[in-house]
């Protein structure tokens, strides 16, 4: 998420089961990767289409993200983003 998140940044996120509405297009997320099970991804919200979320990294050409990994489905996404420490 670089620039606005360098590597071994801390951040303060919101679980989404407390968050009511749902991510919105420009939230930085928190998200399952689905490839990686136990590890996850932080990128931000850059399309909602028919429910599912299209998540881009600030850098594109560094950036593993949708283009790669496709959409992610709601269950997918487990906490906001509301703090960079």
């Amino acid at each position: 998420m670089s620039p606005t998140l360098d590597d071994g940044a801390l951040v303060l996120a919101e679980p989404l089961r407390a968050r009511r509405p749902p991510p919105v297009v420009g939230d930085v997320v928190v998200a399952r990767h689905p490839f990686r099970p136990g590890s996850v991804l932080i990128k931000r919200v850059g399309e909602i289409v028919e429910g599912r979320y299209r998540l881009v990294g600030d850098n594109p050409s560094e950036s593993t993200d949708s283009r790669s990994l496709g959409c992610f489905g709601r269950q997918a996404l487990l906490a906001k983003v509301v703090v960079r420490i």
